[in-house]
């Protein structure tokens, strides 16, 4: 039963992203690329132990958890994290599910050549993105060739962004909001 409530949960932010769209109608019509689909969110909630490398908190293990059975059956192509155990293992249990290796992914680079990386690489795929409160709204920003989104608070770890598009700048984005209980 809980397996067919996540397939009905992810035929229906398939269907949310097709009907909540930020793209103009004469952008859709007009390309000719195939839609690539990246899923980002921050990593999971982490240890607050102050090192530089901490791992997942019990919240943050049953948040990658969740992802895991959200997206399981959503034909994830690729999965990627920066060279961090936080964002690591927040894709870990998806990875192992689907018999797939988290690769890394260099932040330092910046979200304009990540994007366009991951773009030749995958194009028409769909890809998975573990970031952080920094990178991910900056790859959102980049995907959307907007400013719109801002750097995530300390204690913000439920949106999840799926994000369709053909052609970087122009793309249809869709949050969806995770939430796990305390």
């Amino acid at each position: 039963m809980k397996k067919h409530l996540f397939s009905y949960l992810w035929f229906l932010i398939l269907l949310l992203g097709a009907c909540q769209t930020d793209v103009p109608q004469e952008h859709l019509e007009t390309v000719q690329a195939p839609l690539t689909t990246m899923m980002l969110v921050r990593h999971a909630e982490k240890v607050e132990d102050g090192s530089k490398n901490p791992s997942l908190t019990e919240k943050g293990a049953r948040r990658a958890e969740t992802i895991r059975q959200l997206f399981e059956e959503a034909g994830i192509n690729a999965l990627y994290a920066t060279p961090f155990e936080r964002t690591e293992k927040t894709l870990q249990p998806l990875a192992a599910t689907l018999g797939m290796t988290v690769e890394n992914y260099d932040p330092s680079l910046g979200a304009e050549q990540l994007i366009d990386e991951m773009l030749a690489k995958h194009a028409g795929e769909k890809i998975f993105i573990a970031g952080h409160s920094n990178t991910i709204p900056a790859m959102l920003n980049v995907l959307t060739g907007s400013d719109d989104y801002e750097d995530f608070t300390h204690d913000q770890y439920d949106d999840l962004f799926v994000v369709s598009l053909a052609e970087k700048g122009k793309a249809a984005v869709t949050r969806l909001q995770v939430k796990i209980a305390d």
